[in-house]
């Protein structure tokens, strides 16, 4: 079971993500609040792919709450587009409901 996640990352930054049926899914991007900024979380996210790429996924998704817009705008700048929608997914700490965007992005392969 091991061999279906895809753990990347190094010091104040990683990312982690599942594999199954030439899928790929990213469930967590983190950057340490110190190091954000550098274009680590952007480093993550093409590793993720790479080794998505090299199992021969031909998908990636991932979710993201609506008012995260630094990582929304990270997705969108490396060809994610919002193929769904999971409405009142996330709580906020002030006990909000916030929704889940859905992004997917077709990986290429050379």
């Amino acid at each position: 079971m091991r061999e279906n996640f895809i753990i990347t990352g190094d010091g104040p930054s990683f990312i982690m993500g599942r594999y199954a049926a030439h899928e790929a899914e990213v469930l967590t991007l983190a950057v340490h609040p110190e190091a954000r900024g550098r274009g680590l979380g952007r480093v993550m996210l093409r590793a993720y792919e790479e080794e998505a790429r090299s199992r021969l996924a031909l998908m990636s998704f991932l979710e993201v709450a609506e008012n995260n817009t630094v990582a929304i705008s990270l997705y969108l700048s490396e060809g994610y587009s919002e193929s769904g929608r999971r409405p009142h997914y996330y709580t906020t700490s002030k006990n909000e409901k916030i929704d889940a965007l859905v992004l997917s992005k077709p990986l290429k392969h050379t």
